[in-house]
């Protein structure tokens, strides 16, 4: 059997990415990445792990778009911009990323 999500026991390289916050919501809670790319319906690892093969350039983009729906819109298209690539830094470098599989166990 395959642990799917490493970072629940703090061993995923994409832990300082996936729990980076994006805002605060309406009642005051804070939202992180991991929340938004789940309630997009996305496995917030496996987009992580996308995410990290990319370049910096197109993680960013794809990041950007992702997270759109999920940010003040007075703030505009270049604060997206500036938040997917803050929080694109945060990936592991491309060869710690292919390295980040989730362990198997026995």
């Amino acid at each position: 059997m395959t642990d799917r999500h490493p970072a629940l026991k703090g061993t995923s390289p994409y832990n300082d990415f996936l729990f980076a916050p994006i805002g605060d919501e309406p009642g005051g809670m804070r939202l992180s990445v991991l929340s938004a790319l789940a309630r997009s319906d996305v496995d917030p690892w496996e987009e992580a792990a996308r995410l990290a093969t990319l370049s910096s350039r197109d993680a960013q983009r794809n990041l950007a778009l992702r997270l759109d729906p999920f940010l003040d819109k007075q703030r505009g298209p270049a604060a997206a911009e500036s938040l997917a690539a803050r929080l694109v830094a945060l990936l592991p470098k491309t060869g710690e990323a292919r390295t980040a599989r989730a362990p198997t166990i026995a």
